[in-house]
């Protein structure tokens, strides 16, 4: 009888816990059970110099499930795969990868932008047809859209595929799209594929690169493979580079649809007052555009062109005021120029003040090295520029231009003595064209080797 009674309540006390379960909320609990997500993943071939893919699967948590003022994603695999909005800034802890998944309009913004620092990783995969988005928004000074916060550089941001927009243009101050937040570099960003469109702070006095470094921020690597890439700089930034009188570190493209527009900074380099670092394009098709007194590709204002190297590609440049094409922005050097390959399109100053080289340097600033070993190269400069060699009362350097060129193209400014050699105002340098010395006033001239 007693042992009855004993069962009864201890019955009665199990069905009183399982009653109070009930009530807990799920997602004070955890969130929904991991599903086995696919995903588009790329990668660089080196062997076949090209961008490769194939279709993965992780299992993922749904970011849906994270209440809105999530603040932190530790490392692992999360998708996304419906409306949602985070509210605060999301800060990365270790590598965490994030899917934009195709179905149920999968739009998810970080509506304060995603912190990423050093040691930290963030990876974008979209899925087939990679329509959705994955937004960023600065919504606070002085930090990126997508990297660091003021001070910082950013971490390492790699983009396999997908949609992404980092917007640091429209609320943000002196920081990067993607990238260093002010005075930060711009850390790791690898792109093999999607769409990427990043733009940089655009304050009333300072801004940050598209991608790249925050205002007075130098450094970090940019190493694009593939996919579209649209890339615009904020006040004082270039579109691929360096922050308000910042360097930009070192920038490779290798292939993909690349867009850049500096902002009073070069399209892809240096910001205003920046150097360029080192510049290498080995394909693709990239069109670059300086701001006021900035190159295309090469130097801010005041600044150098750096190291640039073209090996192949379809490359077209445009330098704003003052600026070259492809080397220095006003007041630059060109500084150490070597095409190898590709189609070259590169021109100087459009605009009726002195003006830039098409290749060389920018106004009022000597030339540098210009090795041209092949390609199809048409260059033109600016008023009183040489299509290559020296802008406005400049020097034009050494320039070499040897018998491995399919095409070579010059075309001077208006009142310019050369189209290869210096500038109005500058003194000749050494030119040689397929072993033959001397500057070329001919304008256009063409060399053609047989």
């Amino acid at each position: 009888m007693n042992e009855g009674k004993v069962c009864r309540k201890i019955l009665s006390v199990c069905l009183a816990l399982l009653m109070v379960a009930a009530l807990v909320p799920v997602q004070l609990i955890s969130v929904s059970a991991a599903s086995n997500t696919a995903y588009i993943y790329r990668w660089w071939d080196s062997g076949e110099n090209l961008v490769k893919s194939e279709t993965r699967y992780a299992d993922a948590d749904k970011l849906q499930d994270f209440n809105n003022d999530l603040e932190d994603l530790n490392a692992g695999w999360y998708y996304s795969s419906s409306y949602k909005v985070f509210d605060k800034r999301v800060t990365i802890h270790g590598t965490v990868n994030i899917i934009i998944c195709e179905a149920g309009g999968s739009y998810v913004e970080f509506a304060d932008g995603i912190h990423v620092t050093p040691g930290n990783t963030l990876n974008i995969y979209g899925q087939e047809n990679e329509t959705q988005a994955l937004k960023a928004v600065a919504g606070t000074n002085d930090q990126a859209a997508i990297g660091g916060n003021s001070g910082e550089a950013g971490g390492t941001v790699n983009i396999y595929s997908g949609k992404v927009e980092a917007d640091s243009y429209t609320n943000g101050d002196d920081a990067a799209g993607i990238g260093g937040g002010k005075n930060g570099g711009g850390g790791t960003v690898n792109i093999f594929g999607g769409t990427v469109t990043a733009k940089g702070a655009n304050s009333s006095y300072d801004g940050g690169a598209g991608i790249g470094c925050g205002d007075s921020g130098s450094g970090g690597t940019v190493k694009i493979y593939g996919g579209t890439v649209n890339a615009t700089g904020g006040h004082d930034g270039a579109g691929i580079g360096g922050g308000d009188d910042g360097s930009s570190g070192t920038i490779s493209i290798y292939g993909g649809d690349v867009t850049a527009n500096g902002n009073c900074a070069a399209g892809i380099g240096g910001g205003e007052y920046g150097e360029s670092g080192i510049i290498s394009i080995y394909g693709g098709k990239v069109t670059a555009t300086g701001g006021t007194d900035a190159a295309g590709i090469g130097g801010g204002d005041e600044k150098a062109g750096g190291t640039i190297n073209i090996y192949d590609g379809n490359v077209t440049a445009s330098g704003g005021s003052c600026a070259a094409g492809i080397g220095g922005g006003d007041n630059g050097s060109s500084g150490d120029i070597v095409i190898r390959g590709g189609t070259i399109h590169a021109n100087g100053t459009a605009e009726s003040s002195d003006g830039g080289a098409g290749i060389g340097g920018g106004e009022s600033a000597d030339g540098g090295s210009i090795t041209i070993n092949g390609g199809n190269v048409t260059a033109t400069g600016g008023t009183f520029a040489a299509g290559i060699g020296g802008g406005f009362d400049n020097s034009c350097g050494s320039i070499t231009i040897n018998n491995t060129v399919t095409q070579v193209t010059a075309s001077r400014g208006a009142d310019a003595p050369y189209s290869i050699g210096a500038g109005y105002g500058g003194s000749g340098g050494a030119v040689t064209i397929g072993g033959t010395e001397g500057s070329i006033s001919e304008s256009p001239y063409t060399y053609q080797p047989n």
